[in-house]
């Protein structure tokens, strides 16, 4: 009687331990992924706030807003009335 009975434990023992191994790495992923998610927001904010200049700012604010660019240069040099002015004079 107990002959049958001991392949039977061994199977069951083994199917325990192979779901354990399972959950395990499941939650070890789940970590490891919850760490990345965390670098990747960090090096994000680091990129936003390492914005020093204001073409950077343009720049940014052409991709944010794709479409509907609200940032004009003022430059003199892109207005052609300002030198049309300087020649009459």
């Amino acid at each position: 009687m107990e002959i049958p009975a001991y392949p039977t434990v061994l199977l069951y023992q083994n199917a325990a331990h192979s779901a354990g191994l399972m959950y395990q790495n499941s939650v070890s992923n789940q970590n490891n992924l919850n760490i990345l998610g965390q670098a990747a927001t960090t090096q994000g904010i680091m990129q936003i706030y390492s914005i020093n200049t204001f073409a950077d700012t343009t720049y940014i604010d052409k991709i944010l807003n794709f479409g509907n660019a609200r940032v004009t240069s003022n430059r003199p040099e892109n207005n052609q009335s300002e030198g049309d002015e300087k020649d009459k004079k």
